[in-house]
């Protein structure tokens, strides 16, 4: 009997393509998971540093500091609204983009991002200015780290979908 399944098994594998998986084919990545889980959106793993500072001004609720390991001067810095507190994500729209401002003694790239259609929850991220540095930590992999909750599991692709609209604005201003 045990030789009888584990032939029908061997045979099912080896002959009539019950496995699908290609031989060749490479592993795939472990699920991305939120580090921080807010209620409209997360920061998900993959910062070496972030810091949270309570806001002190009538718009935002908390500001967040995101570095990375090898490129700690390119900070990524999120401003989260008070409208960010409750409720889920229904949408990713790039609202706003504006270059090298000034914020807290240093200039900026600014951009904002709807992550609610009323309007409530635009999160400004501010980036150090595009020099064009291929491996600047802030834009090419901080910004992705910032994902929309739309549901529970809060996993969306995140600001990736508004990254290359967001590299040509970038360009465009240097």
């Amino acid at each position: 009997m045990r030789i009888s399944l584990m032939a029908a098994i061997a045979a099912c594998v080896l002959e009539s393509g019950c496995v699908n998986a290609s031989p060749n084919a490479p592993p795939s990545a472990p699920p991305a998971r939120c580090e921080i889980r807010l209620s409209t959106w997360c920061i998900q793993e993959g910062a070496y540093e972030i810091t949270r500072r309570l806001a002190s001004d009538s718009v935002h609720d908390r500001f967040w500091f995101l570095r990375g390991r090898f490129k700690p001067e390119s900070v990524l810095v999120v401003l989260e609204p008070n409208g960010c507190k409750n409720g889920l994500s229904d949408k990713v729209d790039l609202a706003e983009f504006e270059h090298q401002i000034e914020w807290q003694g240093r200039t900026w790239d600014r951009f904002k991002v709807r992550l609610k259609s009323d309007g409530s929850c635009d999160l400004t991220v501010l980036l150090p200015p595009d020099e064009g540095d291929s491996m600047e930590w802030a834009f090419t992999e901080g910004v992705p780290l910032i994902r929309p909750c739309k549901d529970t599991s809060c996993d969306d692709v995140g600001l990736v979908q508004i990254k290359p609209a967001l590299a040509k604005l970038r360009q465009e201003s240097r």
